[in-house]
C-alpha cells in the first residue's frame, strides 16, 4: 500500500474533459503536485522520505520522448507493445520496493497509471497527451529542486 500522499483519482477518467479538451487541472495542478512529490519525496514503508533521482526521471522521460519521436497515428497499434513495456520497466526499477530499488513507489505508480490510460484508450492522442503531461511533471520536478537528487 502506498505511503505517499497523492490521489490518483484525477487520472482515472483520462486526460480529456467531456468536450475533448486536455484537462487544464492536470497541467496546472496535478503536474505540480507530482513534480513536488518526486523532487521532495514521499514516505516509504520504513518511514523515510524517498526522492526520485534526476537520472532516473531523465531515463524514463527520454524513453517516452524516443517513443514519441517514432510513433505516429498510422503506426500506433504496432507500437503499443513498446509503450506497455514501460510498466514492466517501472516495476523492474522499483524491484518490489527492496533495498536495490532505483525509483520510489510514487514514480512507479505514475508510470503505470499513465500507461494504463494509454492502454485503455488505445489511440495515438492518448499517448501524445501522456507525453505532454510527463513533460510538464518534469518541468515542475526541476522547479521544485529535483535537479540535485541522486
Amino acid at each position: 500500500m502506498a505511503k505517499y500522499n497523492y490521489n490518483w483519482n484525477t487520472l482515472e477518467s483520462g486526460y480529456l474533459d467531456e468536450e475533448g479538451n486536455f484537462k487544464l487541472e492536470l497541467i496546472e495542478d496535478e503536474a505540480d503536485k507530482l513534480g513536488r512529490l518526486f523532487a521532495n519525496g514521499g514516505i516509504n514503508r520504513s518511514q523515510r522520505y524517498e526522492k526520485l533521482s534526476s537520472s532516473q526521471l531523465r531515463k524514463f522521460y527520454n524513453e517516452v520522448k524516443a517513443l514519441d519521436a517514432q510513433i505516429t497515428e498510422e503506426n500506433f497499434s504496432e507500437s503499443l507493445p513498446f509503450i506497455l513495456m514501460l510498466k514492466a520497466k517501472a516495476n523492474y526499477a522499483y524491484r518490489g520496493g527492496g533495498r536495490n530499488k532505483k525509483i520510489p513507489e510514487s514514480f512507479k505508480d505514475f508510470i503505470i497509471k499513465n500507461v494504463e490510460i494509454v492502454s485503455k484508450e488505445r489511440n495515438y492522442q492518448s499517448f501524445d497527451n501522456f507525453t505532454t503531461f510527463f513533460e510538464t511533471v518534469v518541468g515542475y520536478f526541476y522547479g521544485h529542486g529535483g535537479e540535485g537528487n541522486r
